[in-house]
């Protein structure tokens, strides 16, 4: 019969598989490699442009221009209102 260790604690999970988190202490910051931030901006432009592909190529006519226009309109508005830096 084989005996099994017991894991009573959070850090004794870490210690029983030898793994250390890697975490920023604090007023640190963990900084992201150029590849890594490369590859999310290609994904996210990829996106961006499937997204306005398809919402452009379902309008009929001009009024739906002028409601995805104020929507889009109202969506810049939102985020200009609550950035967190903004002063005023």
């Amino acid at each position: 019969m084989t005996a099994t260790k017991h894991i009573s604690t959070h850090t004794d999970l870490y210690e029983a598989n030898e793994v250390k988190p890697q975490t920023a202490q604090p007023g640190e910051s963990r900084v992201l490699r150029k590849d890594t931030l490369v590859a999310i901006g290609a994904v996210m432009v990829g996106m961006i442009a499937a997204l306005i592909y398809a919402s452009l190529s379902g309008i009929d006519n001009w009024s739906q221009l002028v409601v995805l226009g104020g929507i889009v309109l109202a969506t810049i508005g939102v985020m200009i209102a609550i950035d967190p830096l903004r002063r005023g």
